[in-house]
């Protein structure tokens, strides 16, 4: 089994390892910019060096969330025998569960429901992110060629207030006596 070309992750075990290093890729620069912009806010002089220090440690705890994420993830697409978003909100709710285990039964069980709450949020996101964006429209339906149908016409106007015609007339100034003539000349 070589490794991933592109596209589709072939295999569960690629799968842990791509999501552990993009984790880590993201975690880095992201960890780096909060720990120095605290640092700016702070003020101290030692706390800039603390973007520099604490940069990997945020990427590596993100890698280990991932990893374990994605294991979790793989199991339950393979004991259920299918891709889904519930696979992904389950596996959140475990990685944050497990995690949390050290701290206690009971910060774990509201870790878990934390990381459900989050997992489905983040898939509900790129759902909505793949219909909007990534798949196309459906092609408009055309109209039907009924003859016994006839469309009724909508409302129209302002929030369904019909609208009113306007009416323009034409005014010879010819006709007009003068004093009504000046005022419309003026």
């Amino acid at each position: 089994m070589g490794a991933p070309t592109g596209g589709e992750i072939p295999d569960h075990r690629w799968r842990v390892v791509d999501s552990a290093g993009w984790a880590f890729l993201i975690g880095a620069p992201c960890g780096g910019a909060f720990h120095f912009c605290q640092a700016l806010v702070r003020g101290s002089p030692r706390r800039r060096l603390a973007a520099l220090a604490h940069a990997p440690r945020v990427a590596g705890a993100l890698a280990a969330y991932s990893a374990v994420r994605g294991a979790l993830e793989s199991a339950a697409s393979v004991a259920r025998g299918r891709e889904d978003p519930w696979n992904s909100v389950a596996a959140a709710s475990a990685a944050w569960a497990l995690l949390d285990a050290r701290r206690g039964a009971r910060v774990a069980a509201c870790s878990a429901v934390l990381g459900a709450a989050c997992g489905a949020f983040v898939e509900g996101a790129f759902i909505v992110y793949v219909r909007v964006f990534v798949e196309a429209p459906p092609p408009p339906v055309p109209p039907r060629d009924d003859p016994g149908h006839t469309p009724t016409p909508g409302p129209g106007g302002f929030l369904g207030i019909p609208r009113q015609e306007i009416v323009v007339q034409e005014i010879d100034v010819d006709d007009l006596p003068s004093y009504q003539r000046k005022r419309l000349l003026n």
